[in-house]
């Protein structure tokens, strides 16, 4: 196979549909193949899958995922997969018109270390592309680890439906943390990237991302969900093993900064961890206030009573 495109499913059967047409679409002139791995859902997800394996048999393939949960799902998915370049998408998102085939050529005759990206757009219920925003990280990078630091300090994120990765590359890196529950693709494209040569940027195709539900893995603000956000932060210091410096270290620290100012009152204790996270790499708390006025009232107030003001002054 030249592609595996690996979707895990979990109780979308009133959406999923779109997602597979846009598959099917996709795979028209390709050797391709679509694993679809249901996570024991309980709406009539297995029903539908099944009625698409059977008129599309010769690309569909159907799996019921044997453990739980996203990750492990896709990786199960990618052990079952055969395809050179594997295609990870969420059972609610799209792809644009003949995204894979563009992606496909441009790593035709390029190192198998290569992977390939593109941009990607929010959406309720219709796609539309005229909503485009292009971001600094929407590049291609001959140096992939600029590509995180750039991502890191706020040039923006790849969506997972954005990246063609080779098989080798996944070999390399290594698959889904399947102990994560939040940022769980932060975490892997990070390694993916940390193990890449260059990241090809594909023009005028697109990841189509449905704006998530309330209950949706990446609103997940449950005490367990934060720490395993946390911990995988902690894993973006894998790429100290490729570069360890100033600017690497100054930019794994924004995210324990992040992490400090959207957890700060919720969960003091996880604060307290990335702390010690941010001293173990050399680097200061640095709050990124977004509201001017309690940004340089935080120079006068300190930290700790600036973050106490901003939990009664809602919205800062």
């Amino acid at each position: 196979m030249d592609v595996s495109i690996i979707i895990p499913n979990y109780n979308n059967a009133l959406i999923i549909e779109e997602c597979l047409k846009c598959c099917v679409n996709q795979i028209t002139d390709l050797n391709a193949e679509i694993i679809i791995v249901d996570d024991h859902s309980t709406d009539t997800s297995w029903d539908l899958l099944c009625k698409y394996q059977t008129n599309h048999s010769r690309v569909i393939r159907i799996f019921k995922n044997p453990k739980k949960g996203a990750c492990s799902a896709r990786n199960y998915g990618y052990n079952k997969s055969s395809g050179k370049y594997i295609q990870f998408l969420d059972s609610d998102d799209i792809l644009s018109k003949d995204k894979l085939k563009k992606q496909l050529g441009a790593l035709k005759n390029a190192d198998k270390s290569f992977v390939a990206n593109c941009g990607w757009i929010h959406f309720d219920d219709t796609p539309e592309i005229e909503k485009y925003k292009r971001q600094l990280v929407d590049k291609t990078y001959t140096t992939p680890i600029n590509w995180l630091l750039d991502s890191w300090n706020g040039g923006g994120m790849g969506q997972t439906g954005c990246w063609l990765i080779p098989r080798e590359l996944i070999e390399k890196a290594g698959g889904w943390d399947e102990s994560l529950l939040k940022n769980q693709d932060g975490e892997f494209i990070a390694r993916i990237i940390c193990n890449a040569v260059e990241i090809e940027f594909c023009h005028e195709v697109f990841a189509f991302y449905r704006k998530p539900t309330k209950g949706n893995v990446s609103s997940n603000l449950t005490k367990d969900a934060v720490a395993s956000a946390l911990e995988s932060y902690k894993s973006y210091e894998y790429i100290l093993r490729v570069e360890d410096s100033k600017r690497i270290r100054t930019a794994i620290a924004k995210n324990y900064n992040s992490f400090i100012y959207s957890y700060y009152n919720r969960y003091p204790e996880l604060v307290s961890k990335a702390k010690r996270h941010l001293s173990d790499l050399g680097e200061n708390i640095d709050v990124p206030f977004s509201n001017r006025v309690i940004r340089n009232l935080a120079l006068v107030l300190g930290i700790h009573n600036t973050m106490k003001l901003r939990n009664i002054l809602r919205g800062y």
